[in-house]
């Protein structure tokens, strides 16, 4: 080769390394101003393709850049896999070069600490926030907002992963730490507060948790943060459930909703949580309130005649049955019966529901007519042999038979009990439910008692078998045998009202009317 053709090859290799130069600048330039734009995939591959061509300058601060935006740009599409590859790239260049005590490296750990947060590596995570607190305080010093983002995530991990002791010792710094810097208020701050909270209630230290979540309630409130307030709320509402302050409980779950209300998705999602907390203490007053509220979200998300205000209507008798304000109840079932149609079944069980409570109050005329609404549209748009309405002519024939209306039971008797042997067979509940019917028209019969009584003992042990042996149903025909046996077999029907109050106490239902009959004759025919 002569020396003119070598200093020709010289000259094209060295003007396509400067060639490869340029192309890596524009392109990392490029990348650059793209991430800053937020167009993150086109960054991508401008940066990619900078990487690629950069291999001459891979000690460089520009393509020390490059992997950082790339990193970056893979983090912000929550490409986490991709974006710790590369941050790991960059930790192990700044390594190798001796900027492992620097600014920036700090820097680095922690982002690399929320990638893997996000890839729920938690434990990689914790170690990394907690290796990059020495540096940070060598660079920047502890009272940089880096500093106590990195212990607040280690706090909050080591908390999640209960490793309590960890978590303690990051918080009894981070929190007068965070406090100082943040001039104790402001988001950030109340954020490390409800952090610490959740970690003293799950260490059972209840006091100490209710101290930070009042501080937390208070810097939010100054802030105006409704979004963080309902939770804070929510928060200090399960301390007061766990301190038995239902009271005070009551209350935050009421400033959960209000302070929820901005979104109604959030708001009825707070109305249910609230609802299912009370219904654990039985707070069914509290629960009427919650539930008139979420009444009026129905309304305004479905109409005020749609099906799903019935339901709601239901529910909300349901609640009040349980606080015993069965009248109340009935208006809410007779609101749900104007919107459902009248040949449809929620129509017909709404009507079997108003004509049960209006015989559990003793509201005789009203349990009949409701009763035989219901038979008699079941009768029309169901079937004789549909369980429904024989359910419905069974409890009729019960009225009936309880108010000593003989005359009006009988026939309808019959069809109770001859459906129920075609339709559901002799073991059902129903069956026994005539057969015991069945016992109280011998009663009336002169020299049939004993016939009455055994038809009582058989209902009862069918009624054990169907219901079970701790069922309301069971406990009533034990006290059924007694109401019968009390006027002939005093001692007989004392033993039958002794063990139906065990019974209702087993079947929890101290509160059932029938008690107070129990107790009653048991003190009279005690003192015989």
């Amino acid at each position: 080769m002569n020396l003119k053709k070598a200093f020709l090859l010289i000259a094209c290799s060295l003007s396509f390394n400067v060639l490869i130069a340029q192309d890596f600048n524009t392109n990392y330039q490029q990348g650059k101003a793209a991430f800053q734009s937020g167009n993150y995939k086109n960054a991508i591959k401008l940066l990619q393709d900078a990487r690629m061509m950069g291999s001459d300058q891979s000690n460089t601060p520009e393509f020390f850049e490059t992997l950082n935006y790339l990193a970056q740009s893979y983090e912000k599409l929550k490409r986490y896999n991709n974006a710790y590859t590369y941050y790991t790239s960059l930790s192990t260049k700044l390594t190798q070069t001796g900027n492992d005590r620097t600014a920036p490296y700090a820097e680095l750990q922690v982002n690399m600490g929320e990638v893997l947060m996000n890839m729920r590596r938690y434990e990689e995570a914790a170690k990394i926030f907690t290796a990059a607190l020495p540096i940070i305080e060598g660079t920047k010093g502890i009272k940089s907002p880096l500093y106590i983002t990195a212990l607040q995530n280690a706090s909050m991990i080591y908390s999640r992963m209960q490793v309590y002791d960890m978590a303690l010792s990051h918080y009894e710094k981070l929190i007068p730490l965070s406090k100082e810097v943040y001039k104790g208020a402001g988001e950030q701050y109340a954020k490390v507060l409800l952090e610490a909270t959740n970690l003293y209630v799950h260490i059972k230290k209840q006091e100490q948790a209710l101290a930070y979540s009042n501080e937390a309630i208070e810097v939010l409130s100054k802030a105006s943060l409704n979004g963080w307030l309902s939770m804070a709320y929510q928060q200090r509402a399960l301390i007061y459930e766990h301190l038995k302050n239902q009271e005070q409980m009551t209350q935050d779950l009421k400033s959960y909703v209000e302070h929820s209300a901005d979104n109604i998705a959030k708001e009825q999602k707070a109305l249910q949580y609230s609802i299912h907390k009370l219904e654990a203490i039985k707070g069914y007053d509290a629960i009427y309130d919650f539930q008139l509220i979420e009444l009026e979200l129905l309304k305004k998300a479905h109409g005020e005649e749609s099906e799903e205000i019935a339901k709601q209507y239901e529910h909300i008798a349901k609640n009040l049955i349980k606080g015993n304000r069965q009248e109340e109840a009935i208006t809410f079932y007779q609101k749900g019966l104007l919107i459902y149609k009248e040949s449809s079944l929620p129509h017909m069980q709404t009507l079997m529901e108003i004509a049960d409570l209006s015989a559990a109050i003793d509201n005789i005329p009203q349990a009949e007519e409701y009763y035989q609404k219901a038979t008699n549209m079941m009768e029309k748009h169901l079937s004789v042999s549909h369980p429904a309405y024989l359910e419905g002519v069974t409890k009729l024939v019960r009225l009936y038979t309880d108010t000593q209306q003989y005359e009006k039971a009988k026939p309808l008797h019959k069809v109770a009990t001859d459906g129920v042997m075609k339709s559901l067979g002799k073991d059902h509940g129903l069956y026994a439910e005539n057969l015991a019917c069945s016992a109280w028209f011998k009663l009336q019969e002169e020299g049939t008692e004993e016939e009455a009584y055994q038809l009582l003992e058989q209902a009862s042990k069918m009624k054990k078998r169907f219901y079970g042996s701790y069922s309301l149903e069971y406990a009533l025909s034990v006290k059924e045998l007694g109401d019968a046996k009390r006027k002939k077999k005093a001692s007989e029907a004392l033993a039958h009202y002794k063990q139906a109050k065990i019974l209702m106490n087993s079947a929890k239902a101290s509160t059932h009317k029938a008690v107070k009959v129990i107790d009653e004759q048991i003190e009279q025919l005690s003192a015989q």
